[in-house]
């Protein structure tokens, strides 16, 4: 879902092909990464452990040393298991009401709020 609505895995450009890597202070997020500056630096958490609702990544990633990362294991876009996904930032919640403005793909199936329930 997140992918038809422009965003991109929380670890685009690290082990990821395309882009660049998201630095880990994060002062080339509009540029590189995911692009979303809400998103901590990710380098694909995909060993993430799921004990009783709490989930927390191992330090496992895709050949990268952990130098000094802190991803996020409840983000929707990042490699987490499916008790873990949680939400969206709020950034990649404005990155995704661009994309939906903006996409001509997408112009067909936005609706005018006047036909929307309140």
């Amino acid at each position: 879902m997140g992918h038809c609505l422009g965003l991109y895995h929380t670890f685009h450009g690290l082990c990821e092909y395309g882009g660049c890597a998201e630095l880990l202070n994060g002062s080339n997020c509009n540029t590189c990464g995911d692009y979303v500056c809400g998103t901590p630096a990710d380098p694909q958490i995909y060993q993430i452990i799921e004990i009783g609702g709490v989930c927390s990544w191992n330090g496992s990633t895709c050949g990268i040393i952990n130098a000094g990362y802190s991803p996020d294991p409840y983000n929707i876009m990042a490699y987490t298991p499916p008790p873990c996904m949680k939400y969206f930032t709020l950034g990649q919640e404005q990155r995704m009401r661009n994309h939906l403005a903006n996409a001509n793909v997408l112009q067909p199936v936005i609706v005018p709020n006047h036909y929307c329930p309140r």
